[in-house]
């Protein structure tokens, strides 16, 4: 499952830990809660792309 969360530009760096909106289990999957998340995306890519890949 894929989820795209907007988010402030801000400098992210693999390792870095933040805060997402995980989806949790519900009908149509509605409702979400704060989660920690790690960073695990290249640093490269992180500076080039605007996408990141976080581990929820």
């Amino acid at each position: 499952m894929t989820f795209t969360i907007r988010f402030l530009k801000m400098k992210l760096s693999k390792g870095n830990i933040v805060l997402c909106k995980a989806p949790m289990p519900s009908e149509k999957l509605r409702e979400f809660k704060l989660r920690p998340g790690l960073v695990v995306s290249k640093d490269l890519n992180n500076k080039r792309l605007d996408d990141v890949i976080i581990a929820i």
